[in-house]
């Protein structure tokens, strides 16, 4: 089980991320059940792990997932469960 803690995030985010994980993303997941919150905390681990400019882009109702400026990925709390949007392009076939 991963526990979140200043010197993970350190590790993944500059100064300016961690204060917004510090002060706003953890409000999202303090308000969900202990299995949410663990969940998320593992959804978050491997998305940053995705690669190195990935950046977590907190809001008031979601967390979303930036690369290269762009939210890929959307991150909705709920009491009981996540709801995950990845917004991605279609292809033309």
């Amino acid at each position: 089980m991963n526990h979140l803690s200043v010197e993970n995030l350190a590790k993944s985010f500059d100064e300016r991320q961690l204060f917004q994980e510090l002060t706003f993303g953890l409000d999202h997941v303090q308000k969900s059940e202990f299995e949410i919150r663990e969940l998320y905390e593992n959804l978050k681990e491997r998305i940053i792990n995705l690669a190195d400019n990935i950046t977590l882009n907190p809001r008031k109702h979601f967390v979303g997932f930036k690369v290269d400026g762009n939210t890929f990925c959307d991150v909705v709390f709920q009491s009981k469960s996540l709801k995950i949007f990845v917004n991605l392009k279609v292809a033309n076939r």
